[in-house]
């Protein structure tokens, strides 16, 4: 039962904060590959999720509203404006390009986001409680 604790601390802690977690895991990879811009999209790619979920959990907070399904509407939308630009573009679809463009500004736009929830939530705490 411990051990299971351990395991369920650990992984709150990686969403409450995903900031340290992105840069334990470039750190990290820095060490192995020794090339920045493989370990820093190392870091962005496993770390993407983390945001995502923090963000959802802190609009629940915050907000009192549940966005999973708008989250996942806007994943398949930026997905199909990607696609049909790769097929007017190049007249040729490369899904891995663009599941990966998808998952990078997904992480630009949940990483702005964890910013903005996380001092509303901390200004919202600090004045309205």
């Amino acid at each position: 039962m411990i051990l299971v604790d351990v395991i369920v601390y650990f992984i709150a802690g990686m969403i409450t904060f995903p900031m340290i977690v992105t840069l334990i895991m470039y750190w990290g990879a820095l060490k192995f590959s020794f090339h920045k811009l493989k370990a820093l999209h190392f870091a962005v790619h496993w770390s993407c999720l983390l945001y995502i979920i923090a963000d959802l959990i802190l609009i629940r907070i915050i907000f009192n509203q549940q966005v999973v399904g708008i989250v996942l509407l806007c994943f398949l939308l930026l997905f199909t404006i990607i696609v049909i630009n790769q097929w007017k573009v190049k007249n040729e679809v490369n899904f891995s390009k663009a599941i990966k463009l998808v998952w990078r500004m997904s992480f630009l736009f949940f990483l702005m986001m964890y910013i903005c929830l996380f001092f509303i939530g901390v200004s919202q705490g600090m004045f309205f409680d």
